[in-house]
């Protein structure tokens, strides 16, 4: 979902960091976005998505398989019915 949200304030940035508009970053912010609507149409906005998805999945899936690791040996070093709430350091 991430990508898929930030997908158009991603492309905005970009545009505007490639862009050579003059004035304030709210003004070339509203210059390049209405540019994009009219230029191009609504789905400029998602351009690129595709390859980013591609990226994103691989590494979600690797964070989760981590995760899924690290709990079971969390769960073997401490058991699976009593988790401390912390730990004491003398």
């Amino acid at each position: 979902m991430g990508p898929l949200s930030n997908a158009p304030i991603d492309t905005i940035k970009t545009r505007i960091q490639k862009s050579s508009a003059p004035g304030s970053g709210y003004e070339r912010f509203k210059t390049v976005t209405s540019e994009i609507m009219k230029k191009e149409g609504f789905f400029a906005f998602y351009k690129g998505l595709t390859p980013r998805l591609l990226r994103v999945a691989p590494g979600q899936a690797v964070t989760f398989m981590v995760y899924e690791k690290v709990r079971a040996l969390i769960d073997q070093f401490y058991g699976k019915t009593e988790m401390p709430v912390h730990i004491k350091i003398k």
